[in-house]
């Protein structure tokens, strides 16, 4: 199957596990090598030896490996490769591939520093040869403002995740430094538009200018979507689920700017236990940012700010110290150094979306231009550039680097962004606002009565029954009935005004009231399915228009509104997807009315029509004429 690019760059996720016989590849190479350098006396180096230059030991202004692209919504989750050294102090099995041979240092630390969600997402399962290494955040988004003043006060949160944990004492106050960047603060709330509507609408909503605002996310900085939530693996909770079912869980991340240096004893409400703390790594360092030329389409580099922006923080030193309840303390001290990973790309449970594998084996990935990506991609080819870490040194002493930075933040440290207001339009603008959009040539010959039948060419006989105007809402149908009252679906409902907010400018009242200029269309059509097979006809097609005289024809100028707000005879629920397609046996003849909103400005006007070809590009349009309806 080829993997759509558009989905495979827009879903800005990692899905990072490692299977049985990857895991034993990996530890059978550890345990060779070791072999290899008792026998040999072969030094390994470590995080302070030099390393043959690769893309982690570059400056990002010097010339750099090159690595795969994809969409500004990257699919890109960082790897932390952060050592906790437990119990015993063993060098870190080897990272394969060309250059590669790393290893930590340091004696033993009765904490561990590892890369959030490590208890599910292990590379190595825990104390294997004696070192552990984790996983990062799989669900980030990684993006970057596309303005360099907008990357300067928002930054770049780069999923490179952790926690600290330790089995042996509990700990209760973390310290922690970075020496580029910032850290920052993730927790994470799972939720569906069913069980809590209210938080469900402030996250969906979420936009930078809202930064500092709201009831439940006012002190977060950066509020992300987790892509395919519950529907990665077979058996999970969205799986099978429609994408509008109100029931459907999300998740989303919310992420708190803490600056360079953080103290758990200091950090704002809410407090958790300690091991539910995690922590990431932020940047906001200035780089040679990529600009796109229209020119030159084909030579942008759709990933390399993403990439460069996660190279400011190559040779960044992480210290973290925790205190103990019996008073005592311990230290880490960690090397971040970025590279190339190799991945693998797997299907989701629904066999259309794809996720990536993360293999622990540094590469080097040749610069490519977009089609040659999606090529190799369409090939199994994929890379995460991401961060590791090699442990330093570890030691009893306190927390070296100070005071926290914000002690008791709760406040955005991140300016919201300003709209500007709209420019006055001109009275060119004005007068084409005030006019409706030109649709297609309709001979005068292609207007009909009402009773017209028309075969579409792919299996559908269409007759065109009735059509009626009403003030209010069917009798027996209330606005829940209506596909606009579900998210997603072109309307927003507002439970505090118990009402419909619809994206063409109207309101539904709670009594299916319209605001004012606007009526409801009742219009009914029979279709047959005149194919050999069973298929689903859609119900939505076509749209009301007014007309000018144009030449031996005429020209319809439609207007721009959403589809039907709701079709007879469905089964299931409203809010699903398919909701506008009807599955016909071969032969099957059915009747069915579909109920619009049009402005009372073209209902009015004598030369009304039904506009039902013509809409999709064709030379020439096809009507129903319909006429002022009262």
């Amino acid at each position: 199957m080829s993997i759509d690019p558009l989905t495979l760059y827009a879903s800005k996720m990692r899905e990072v596990k490692a299977s049985n016989q990857l895991l034993d590849a990996v530890l059978q190479q550890a345990d060779d090598e070791r072999a290899a350098a008792d026998e040999d006396d072969i030094h390994h180096p470590t995080a302070n030896d030099t390393e043959p230059e690769s893309a982690s030991s570059r400056g990002f202004n010097q010339p750099r490996a090159k690595r795969s692209p994809s969409f500004k919504f990257a699919l890109a989750a960082c790897l932390v490769l952060l050592v906790g050294i437990v119990g015993i102090s063993l060098a870190m099995p080897v990272l394969s591939g060309p250059n590669s041979t790393f290893v930590g240092k340091g004696g033993t630390s009765p904490f561990a520093v590892q890369a959030y969600g490590a208890m599910d997402d292990t590379l190595l399962p825990s104390g294997s040869q004696g070192a552990l290494f984790f996983n990062c955040e799989t669900e980030t988004q990684r993006m970057i403002p596309v303005q360099a003043d907008e990357y300067a006060n928002e930054g770049f949160y780069s999923g490179c995740v952790f926690s600290v944990e330790s089995s042996e004492k509990e700990i209760t106050r973390i310290q922690a430094n970075v020496s580029k960047g910032e850290l920052y603060r993730v927790t994470s709330k799972v939720f569906s538009r069913e069980s809590d509507p209210e938080f469900a609408r402030e996250a969906n909503g979420w936009k930078w200018y809202k930064i500092g605002q709201g009831d439940y996310l006012k002190k977060y900085d950066y509020v992300a979507g987790v892509p395919y939530y519950g529907t990665i693996h077979e058996g999970e909770e969205n799986v099978g689920k429609d994408r509008n079912d109100p029931s459907r869980t999300s998740k989303v991340n919310l992420y708190q700017r803490l600056g360079a240096t953080i103290d758990t004893d200091v950090v704002s409400e809410p407090e958790t236990d300690m091991s539910n703390y995690a922590f990431g790594l932020w940047t906001n360092e200035p780089f040679d940012m990529m600009a796109y030329d229209p020119d030159n389409p084909d030579n942008y580099y759709p990933d390399a700010n993403i990439n460069r922006a996660l190279d400011t923080l190559d040779g960044a030193q992480l210290t973290v110290t925790v205190t103990f309840a019996d008073g005592t303390c311990a230290t880490q001290v960690i090397d971040l150094h970025a590279a190339d990973f190799k991945a693998n790309i797997i299907t989701t449970a629904d066999g259309i979306n794809h996720v990536e594998e993360l293999v622990p084996e540094i590469i080097e990935v040749p610069e490519r231009t977009l089609n040659q990506v999606i090529e190799d991609r369409n090939n199994g080819f994929a890379s995460i550039h991401t961060l590791y870490g090699l442990v330093n040194e570890t030691n009893e002493e306190p927390f070296p680097c100070g005071e926290a930075s914000y002690p008791y933040l709760d406040t955005p440290l991140t300016q919201p962004r300003q709209l500007d207001p709209p420019p006055e339009p001109t009275n060119e603008q004005r007068a084409a606002a005030s006019s409706l959009p030109p649709g297609p040539f309709i001979p005068r010959e292609n207007l009909s009565e009402f009773g017209t039948s028309y075969d579409d060419g792919n299996g559908t006989v269409t007759t065109f029954d009735s059509v009626e105007r009403l003030e209010t809402l069917p009798e027996g149908m209330g606005i829940a009935d209506l596909i606009v009252y579900y998210e997603g679906s072109g309307g927003q409902y507002d439970a505090d005004t118990n009402t419909i907010v619809v994206s063409d400018g109207y309101t539904i009242a709670s009594d299916g009231k319209l605001s004012d200029g606007y009526s409801y269309v009742l219009f009914t059509m029979t279709l047959t399915n005149t194919s050999g097979e069973e298929s689903g006809k859609f119900l939505g097609n076509g749209v009301f228009a007014t007309l000018e005289k144009e030449g031996d024809g005429y020209r319809a100028n439609h207007i721009n509104m959403h589809g039907p707000l709701w079709r007879s005879d469905h089964v299931g629920e409203t809010w699903r997807s398919d909701y506008y397609f009807h599955t016909m046996a071969p032969g099957e003849t059915h009747q069915f009315s579909v109920l619009n909103v049009v402005p009372n400005e073209t209902l009015n006007n004598p030369s009304l029509v039904f506009v039902y070809a013509g809409l999709a590009g064709e030379p020439e349009g096809k009507a129903i004429q319909v006429g002022a309806l009262q």
